[in-house]
């Protein structure tokens, strides 16, 4: 069983839109609603789409400049974040994702599904340069605020900066499995995780997530991107940062031995409970009735896969 921390939070909230996510989805099945499962999967909120594309500029544009010691601009990341948004915006209004055929691996680039065009209408005009200014204002603020100097200063200072990058290792009996949005490395101090959000509000605290990375990143086997004296770092030792772009606020956390075990128990137990809901059974051996739905208020208003928990 493959484990991350989200998939925990996503267990915690409803049962069954874990069991339609992790066990039922599948890209390559030839069953229609294992098929379907996979493509309401990909639906996304305007606001979880357009910190995607933050994401995916940083990740495609602003750190392989940074890698190769070359200039990167706000212009240039602008332009970028301009281009994707339009290709992206394209595909989504489009419903490209229920075209016969699809494959996401052909798809890098401009994928997106937004959840507004299959649960409900299309995004306002507003609603779309709101997302478009709200990209500019992220990405201002990361090239631009001094709130965010000391965080532009220590991946300048890094000898190695990997985005995006996953990294696992074996865990109360399931693989742990997380990915960093930047890992930073330096010599002769600890490395640091940054963690990019774009979030209005900006309120929520993520810090048992970048715990869970740290403790990933120093229990990780052989990895081609780290280096093996990262086994040696204890994992209350990694710097962590929570960049909140659209906010303006950099939130560094200090954690220590106690908030990696906090985290270390929490990971084993929503891992158990997985585990026991699963009894041991292969994917095509469990139905949706076998997870409870969530008892959350307002939670099916927001699920993917309602249609199909609400017609089963």
């Amino acid at each position: 069983m493959i484990y991350s921390f989200s998939e925990g939070r996503m267990f915690r909230k409803c049962q069954r839109y874990w069991y339609y996510s992790k066990r039922l989805a599948s890209p390559t099945a030839r069953d229609p609603l294992r098929r379907e499962a996979y493509l309401l999967g990909k639906l996304q909120s305007i606001y979880a789409w357009r910190g995607r594309i933050v994401d995916q500029v940083i990740e495609k544009i602003v750190v392989p400049c940074l890698q190769r010691k070359t200039q990167i601009t706000l212009q240039t990341a602008l332009q970028g974040a301009k281009t994707i948004f339009d290709l992206q915006l394209d595909f989504a209004l489009k419903r490209r994702i229920f075209e016969p055929g699809f494959k996401a691996s052909a798809h890098e680039d401009d994928l997106a599904a937004l959840f507004c065009m299959e649960y409900g209408q299309p995004p306002t005009p507003d609603e779309i340069e709101k997302a478009r200014a709200e990209i500019n204002t992220a990405l201002s603020n990361l090239f631009q605020s001094p709130q965010f100097q000391e965080i532009r200063d220590s991946i300048k200072s890094a000898y190695r900066i990997t985005a995006q990058c996953p990294i696992t290792f074996p865990y109360a009996g399931a693989t742990v499995r997380a990915v960093p949005d930047l890992i930073c490395l330096f010599q002769g101090s600890p490395p640091l995780i940054i963690d990019w959000k774009v979030h209005m509000f900006g309120m929520h605290d993520y810090y048992q997530q970048l715990v869970c990375y740290a403790i990933t990143l120093v229990s990780c086997g052989p990895h081609k991107g780290l280096p093996g004296e990262l086994r040696r770092c204890p994992a209350h030792e990694v710097r962590l940062v929570e960049a909140q772009l659209l906010t303006n606020e950099a939130r560094p956390h200090v954690i220590d031995q106690d908030d990696v075990l906090e985290v270390e128990n929490r990971m084993a137990a929503e891992i158990h409970q997985m585990l026991m809901a699963v009894d041991d059974r292969d994917s095509k051996d469990l139905t949706a009735e076998d997870f409870p739905t969530t008892n959350r208020l307002g939670a099916c208003a927001t699920c993917n896969f309602r249609k199909l928990c609400w017609k089963n």
